[in-house]
């Protein structure tokens, strides 16, 4: 049983399958300078580090490929939820949440008050949907 956690910021992924019984990291990592040409996709497995380039990728192609990546360590089959570290609920949410369509609409609403960092958040949530559509996304 495992968790996938997100953290979408305004140039940045940083995700880690965790074991939220023994908090034990299965990989974790970033993808880093997105947009540019130097993007690349960075992890650590086991005290094993590694890295792909990801030239030009957004947070939309960056995440596709923390998916297959997280197909390549066959950890997907053990996921259980994603879990989303968003920058700015407002006042619309006093803590954690399934993500929802309603959800998602308030998150759109708080926009203006995380404007570098709640669109790629919504990027993240989106294509997490996308890629494990069975999952609580949280």
């Amino acid at each position: 049983m495992n968790v996938l956690v997100l953290n979408c910021g305004s140039s940045s992924a940083k995700f880690a399958v965790i074991n939220p019984v023994t908090s034990r990291e299965e990989i974790s990592g970033m993808a880093q300078r997105l947009g540019s040409p130097e993007a690349s996709l960075d992890w650590e497995r086991n005290g094993t580090k590694d890295s792909r380039p990801l030239p030009g990728a957004g947070h939309e192609q960056a995440l596709r490929a923390v998916g297959s990546l997280l197909n390549e360590h066959g950890l997907v089959e053990d996921l259980e939820g994603v879990g989303h570290r968003v920058v700015h609920g407002g006042s619309k949410f006093a803590g954690s949440m399934a993500i929802t369509p309603e959800v998602i609409a308030k998150l759109v609403e708080c926009t203006p008050l995380g404007p570098l960092h709640n669109p790629p958040n919504l990027i993240g949530i989106r294509v997490s949907k996308e890629l494990f559509p069975t999952l609580l996304q949280v």
